[in-house]
Parts: structure tokens; sequence; C-alpha cells
């Protein structure tokens, strides 16, 4: 994970949690902020970030492709406290990312 996005000095704590299931099981997927690859996410996993309050643009990119740009990005609001998102992968392997009151 990259280093600035762990800093204590940051004002919001984010949670990524990736569906389980089999569609899209056999890959992980890279997590971008703002345009920066941050982490490789796996099914059933959660990772925490602590970003800065405000907008923020995440990204996700399947590592089978080349992975220059991400092949879906959604633009949301970091507010204070906890936000948590899923990553999720459909039966037509479109993947989407999503704010949620879910925490698995």
């Amino acid at each position: 994970m990259i280093e600035k996005y762990q800093s204590t000095e940051s004002e919001a704590n984010v949670v990524i949690t990736r569906d389980s299931g089999f569609t899209g099981s056999a890959f992980n997927t890279w997590f971008y902020v703002n345009g920066e690859k941050v982490l490789s996410i796996g099914p059933s996993q959660k990772a925490y970030l602590k970003l800065p309050l405000g907008p923020s643009v995440f990204g996700l990119c399947v590592p089978a492709t080349p992975c220059k740009i991400p092949d879906l990005e959604s633009e949301t609001q970091i507010l204070p406290g906890l936000n948590v998102y899923r990553v999720s992968i459909s039966t037509q392997m479109l993947m989407s990312i999503s704010k949620t009151t879910l925490i698995k």
C-alpha cells in the first residue's frame, strides 16, 4: 500500500471491501485513488485507508489487462467518520464500486 494513504494525519477512515463469490474470484483487482494505484484487493478481502475529506476519484482495474489506467472510475465524496465502499463483479464480469453500510 502507498504510505501516504496510511498517514494518521488524514481526516477520514475508508474501508474497501470486495465481494466473495465465484465470478471474478480468480484474480485480484487493482484499486486506485485519484489516478494512483494504491492496493490490490482479492475476493472477500478488506482494506483500510485514511483519506482527506472532500472529493476523490476511485478506480478499478483487473490485473489481467495492461492496467495503465483504471477500467472503471467513480467520483465520491469522503465524509468525516467511517466511509465504506464495496467492490463487486457481476456475472457479466463488470466491475463496480459503491458506497455501502455493509462491512463483511
